[in-house]
């Protein structure tokens, strides 16, 4: 799944994370909250909207935000790259901010809490109505070393086994000795399955010739534009409702089910 990569650095003597910058002179961001502000403004239905720009994205984001534990993907974490030149929403921009990921609390809850993507769902139900509609999978196996918790690892495969990326199994005879032996009491999990890696990598000449060649329907103004029409809302029914995104989006999928 495209995400940004962050590496460790020293920032003024302190320890920082740094990455690429995602955006170009060509390529712009709009975030979720404020396409959404546009969406209503103009009568357009967010959810279907975004799902028609890139669905794929927006179900694996579901899915790995659950196993993550992510409490933070509100309506700025996540949005779509826009053609400055044109003005139009491409697709979905590259996952970022993981900062709040293996959250204390959602760790410990099997069903991740509330979704910010689907209202009145929780994590778990938009990852299982997610891992339905694409081809989220398992490209390696994952082990304790690659977590930097005995809890983080716990609570990650544990949820993979509930969506059904992993299953866990019973020990050999020889195995349980060994982890007596160890003092471990760790469960054993392996992938559902292992399958190759399908993944596009988002660079600059990928995106740029998807501008180029990709049949754009719909019709949305350049990115000053949206904010601007945004920030003109701040007294609507919107703003005065102060609902958060959501919600908001909650209501236009209304009784659908997951």
């Amino acid at each position: 799944m495209p995400h940004v990569r962050y590496v460790i650095s020293d920032f003024e003597g302190m320890t920082a994370s740094k990455c690429k910058n995602m955006t170009t002179d060509r390529l712009s961001i709009a975030t979720a909250e404020d396409t959404y502000s546009y969406c209503s403004r103009h009568g357009m239905d967010f959810m279907e909207f975004a799902l028609k720009k890139d669905s794929e994205m927006i179900y694996k984001m579901c899915i790995a935000d659950y196993l993550l534990s992510n409490p933070d993907r509100h309506g700025r974490n996540w949005g779509f790259y826009e053609d400055n030149s044109t003005g139009r929403i491409i697709r979905c921009h590259p996952l970022f901010d993981h900062n709040n990921a293996f959250d204390k609390e959602e760790m410990h809850d099997i069903s991740g809490g509330k979704s910010l993507i689907f209202d009145g769902k929780t994590k778990r139900e938009a990852a299982e109505y997610s891992m339905q509609r694409t081809d989220f999978r398992c490209i390696s196996p994952l082990t304790r070393d690659d977590f930097m918790t005995d809890k983080m690892h716990e609570s990650f495969m544990k949820k993979a086994c509930a969506i059904g990326l992993y299953k866990e199994i019973q020990p050999s005879l020889w195995k349980v000795v060994i982890n007596r032996l160890q003092r471990k009491s760790s469960p054993i999990y392996e992938p559902a399955s292992i399958k190759p890696d399908n993944s596009s990598t988002y660079t600059d000449s990928i995106i740029l010739d998807d501008i180029d060649s990709k049949n754009v329907t719909a019709s949305v103004k350049p990115l000053d534009t949206l904010i601007n029409e945004a920030c003109e809302l701040e007294h609507s029914d919107i703003e005065q409702k102060n609902e958060p995104l959501a919600k908001k989006v909650g209501k236009d999928i209304g009784e659908q089910e997951l």
